[in-house]
């Protein structure tokens, strides 16, 4: 993916999460941040959670996709949770050990690449809503 359809797809979600009266013109990466113009910033700056909540969002989708990314398909990754508290992801794999990589070097890249500290589990070999709900939970 290159990164102006990158920059796009980012857009298109922001434009989804703010609120009406408010526009964002632009979206550009400036180094490891990404940079939001708008042509009326203090609607912009007046949601008070508005600018956290794009944050934790598309802080989110961006190491979703960086993890996907980065693991080897035959990992089977099932299922990624996010505790934006403690800034760790939950890997849910059916090969966790492909996740963690030779002396871990992948969950290393994991980190070094998103920002996130991966904790890798195995998938359950029969599918539970406990399980899920538990690890959404915690």
């Amino acid at each position: 993916m290159q990164v102006e359809d990158r920059l796009k797809e980012l857009k298109e979600t922001i434009n989804k999460k703010v609120p009406r009266g408010v526009e964002v013109t632009d979206v550009e990466f400036e180094g490891p941040e990404m940079v939001i113009y708008t042509d009326n910033p203090e609607k912009f700056a007046a949601e008070q959670d508005l600018i956290k909540t794009l944050a934790r969002d598309l802080r989110k989708r961006i190491a979703y996709d960086m993890v996907k990314k980065v693991v080897p398909e035959g990992a089977g990754i099932t299922d990624i949770f996010f505790d934006t508290d403690t800034g760790e992801m939950l890997i849910e794999a059916e090969k966790p050990g492909v996740v963690i990589g030779k002396n871990g070097a992948t969950l290393r890249d994991i980190t070094m690449k998103t920002g996130w500290t991966p904790r890798v589990v195995r998938t359950p070999p029969i599918p539970s809503m406990t399980i899920k709900q538990v690890r959404q939970y915690l």
